[in-house]
């Protein structure tokens, strides 16, 4: 995932991370192959996917070149609740792969 042409880097458990696009063409064929890997090492039965978005401890961006000149959360008509829906998670702004932005993405990231 981008923001604002650069890798997006957020704030997570236990420091910095960067986020799977799940909508890149070869998402599949890399964790397919992350996992191989690891299971050679440590032979699983199965995973837990403990997260259903994508989370960052920063609200939005951690880095200022990260921030767009106009951000969607700015832009919103109406927000459940009235609290930005940037909190604990990626900026609205993040771009995919595949053109959408996580405003479009954010309810499919556990899906993916």
């Amino acid at each position: 995932m981008k923001a604002n042409g650069n890798t997006l880097i957020g704030k997570v458990w236990p420091n910095e991370a960067v986020y799977p696009d799940f909508t890149h063409p070869n998402a599949q064929t890399y964790w397919s192959s992350q996992l191989a890997t690891f299971h050679t090492s440590l032979p699983f039965d199965g995973l837990w996917q403990d997260m259903n978005e994508a989370s960052d401890f920063c609200y939005g961006t951690c880095d200022g070149t990260q921030v767009v000149d106009f951000p969607i959360s700015e832009m919103l008509p109406y927000t459940p609740t009235g609290e930005s829906l940037e909190t604990k998670s990626i900026s609205l702004d993040v771009q995919h792969a595949n053109g959408m932005t996580q405003l479009d993405a954010h309810s499919l990231f556990g899906a993916l």
